[in-house]
């Protein structure tokens, strides 16, 4: 009976994973994450940490004021998804079961291999790590928001990466193709007895085409759609016996050059999720 149970609660994390809103801004779990300054892809993270030690050293627009061109100088340029200081992004949630809440978006420590994005709501405020490299961007750990009504019995450690979560901007046209893979770990409770199981994320992004889009904030006539399948899957093994799992989830996001992300729609077994761009100030 204790072998079913925990079959059923291995199969729900997994579900649970794969429903949350997925990557790019905005989508970390419920933990604050370390920074590294390491654009090295496919490593694990004890190898970042030694390379590290190696290494020393629309009207919108019109609204947002001039930065300068050293802010956005080095690795981590890139218009769409502008990493600019004392700015924030406010979003709008539209969750599976209806419910309704907001989140901001800003950065801070930004140099030119690395920065940190927080994320703030009435429920999180969450710190997000970001390598830069010549390939693009991506976050040092797999992350998720941690929306109202969402499981926060499991914890999610990254033990690698490969590839970026978004590419360099001179490979933003129609047709680009790009995957991220994250290996994990994941951990959870049971009876006051801690069971962990280590799993592969899969996402297999594309660039499908250009087209306007309308959200609170305005309408963009240039926004850059991405289309992304994301699967989960793992392997346990529970009292001698081999199970897997796995579940997957479909996004569709929209970028437009010099204010990033303004829309995404997230498909999964637990329902569909939108969240769009409210302002940015």
């Amino acid at each position: 009976m204790k072998k079913i149970f925990i079959i059923l609660l291995v199969f729900l994390v997994v579900i649970l994973i794969a429903c949350n809103t997925s990557k790019e801004k905005g989508e970390p779990s419920k933990q604050n994450q370390e920074t590294q300054e390491s654009g090295v892809e496919g490593e694990s993270k004890e190898e970042i940490a030694v390379n590290s030690e190696e290494a020393e050293g629309n009207n919108l627009e019109e609204q947002i004021p001039e930065k300068e061109e050293s802010k956005l100088a080095g690795l981590c340029y890139n218009p769409y998804f502008p990493v600019e200081p004392n700015t924030i992004w406010t979003y709008k949630v539209h969750c599976p079961d209806g419910e309704v809440c907001e989140y901001t978006s800003s950065f801070s420590e930004i140099t030119e291999k690395s920065f940190i994005e927080k994320l703030i709501s009435s429920g999180f405020s969450i710190d997000v790590s970001w390598l830069c490299s010549n390939n693009g961007l991506i976050q040092s750990n797999y992350s998720e928001l941690p929306f109202e009504g969402e499981s926060e019995d499991f914890k999610i450690t990254t033990e690698s990466y490969e590839g970026v979560i978004l590419p360099s901007y001179d490979q933003w046209v129609v047709g680009y193709k790009w995957d991220t893979k994250y290996k994990v770990k994941v951990t959870f409770t049971v009876e006051s007895e801690e069971m962990a199981f280590d799993g592969d994320i899969i996402i297999v992004n594309e660039i499908v085409s250009i087209e306007p889009v309308t959200v609170p904030s305005g309408t963009y006539t240039d926004a850059i759609k991405i289309n992304s399948k994301k699967t989960i899957s793992q392997e346990t093994k529970i009292e001698g016996s081999s199970m897997s799992f796995s579940a997957a989830s479909d996004i569709s996001s929209w970028y437009v050059e010099g204010i990033g992300l303004v829309k995404k729609v997230s498909k999964s077994e637990c329902g569909t999720t939108l969240v769009e761009l409210l302002s940015i100030e």
